[in-house]
């Protein structure tokens, strides 16, 4: 555990889980090993909290209410026993601020709630509308008034001012709700989405609005999506996690075996008083089908200094920007290539919906934050001539990507 002061007068501690994700393939297994199977490792973490808060990543509802999105990447989407994770978990609150909250249409984001929040979950991030989605959630613990921001980037999904859907990225605004919150006796903790999925780092971008939120009085920030660890800082007394990992995401085939920092994470607690945040413990796991296990021994050890390795450059802007500039060379590159043969294949009827879809990767290039920064970057390299005939992907993050060895 970090603690930069002492707790003054009450206090309590807020759990934080990452990403999960039981889609419609798996959740019968899930079911049939037993959430306490799976699950029983870490319950007592979340028993031991004053609130706990999970990334809640699919959208829960039965076929007759869903109707997939156009959009680039897969539409997820989980029956109604999926709530059965959040009630064994004893879980507060889900987040639903992410990509793909909004996968199955309108109907099917209100379902989500109406399930969730029927299962005794607090829902935060999502809502009828764009004022319900951006409206924050308040409680009060032990004394402490606390309320929770929560909002992700613009991909598909988000909310307007007259349908369902997430609540959006949008930095002025949240700054906004934080000094109204922060007026009105709260602390405040932001949890966002977005990021670059599987990168180690945060792009510079990403660190620069995590401090502008502290700066503007956010008490913690804790940021999803890149279904890998990213590091964490404390910066002015307000802690900033960049990403915990994956908490229980299940991929379709559960055979498959991407990145091995996909099946690793990190919960997040964190201590809050009347002052604000005063202390940040990570505890690491690993997951699978059957289990989410927390680290011990060397194994635990090991994870903390990949963590710390992780963390070392966020405290260095021009480290994290040569950092960027590797990771744009190379996924930018097979970004933009890959979207350009889309466009191409689909030809210009807008009517057939097939070749309209093959431009929604182009769509999320210009409207998803992520995307458009690395894309952008990308073309910045391009101009000062530092992308290679064959970009690779640098070697010190591909050996990132693998992870720390834990046995």
């Amino acid at each position: 555990m970090i603690r930069w002061r002492e707790p003054k007068g009450n206090s309590c501690k807020v759990l934080l889980a990452g990403d999960v994700c039981p889609h419609n393939e798996n959740i019968g297994r899930i079911i049939d090993i037993g959430p306490a199977r799976i699950f029983g490792g870490v319950k007592p973490l979340f028993d031991a909290a004053d609130l706990s808060v999970v990334q809640w990543e699919t959208p829960l509802a039965p076929p007759e209410l869903c109707v997939p999105i156009a959009k680039s990447g897969p539409n997820l989407v989980c029956d109604a026993r999926g709530a059965e994770i959040m009630k064994y978990l004893g879980g507060d609150v889900a987040l639903l601020a992410n990509n793909h909250i909004g996968d199955q249409g309108d109907r099917a984001v209100l379902e989500t709630i109406r399930i969730l929040e029927g299962s005794g979950v607090r829902c935060v991030g999502a809502g009828a509308d764009l004022t319900a989605a951006q409206r924050p959630l308040c409680v009060e613990l032990n004394g402490v008034k606390l309320a929770l921001v929560n909002a992700a980037e613009h991909e598909f999904g988000t909310a307007t001012r007259r349908s369902p859907g997430s609540a959006p990225l949008e930095p002025e605004e949240i700054m906004e709700t934080i000094r109204e919150l922060r007026g009105a006796g709260f602390r405040v903790l932001v949890a966002l989405h977005g990021g670059h999925e599987y990168d180690p780092h945060p792009s510079p971008r990403m660190m620069k609005l995590f401090r502008m939120l502290v700066a503007g009085g956010a008490d913690a920030v804790f940021n999803c999506h890149t279904h890998c660890p990213e590091g964490f800082e404390v910066h002015c007394g307000a802690p900033i996690v960049c990403s915990p990992g994956n908490f229980h995401f299940l991929l379709r085939n559960v055979e498959k075996r991407p990145l091995p920092t996909w099946w690793q994470g990190y919960l997040t607690i964190i201590g809050f008083d009347a002052a604000g945040a005063f202390s940040l413990e990570l505890v690491p796991y690993t997951f699978g089908l059957e289990h989410v296990t927390p680290l011990e021994g060397a194994a635990k050890e090991r994870f903390m200094e990949y963590l710390r390795q992780l963390s070392a450059p966020l405290a260095d802007m021009a480290e994290l920007e040569r950092l960027f500039d590797l990771w744009s060379a190379f996924y930018g590159f097979h970004y933009v290539r890959g979207s350009l043969r889309r466009i191409l294949d689909a030809g210009f009827d807008f009517s057939d919906p097939e070749a309209a879809k093959k431009y929604l990767a182009l769509r999320n290039t210009y409207t998803c934050e992520a995307h458009r920064d690395m894309v952008g970057n990308f073309f910045r390299l391009v101009e000062r001539g530092m992308i290679p005939a064959e970009p690779t992907l640098a070697a010190e993050i591909a050996e990132l990507q693998q992870g720390p060895r834990l046995s």
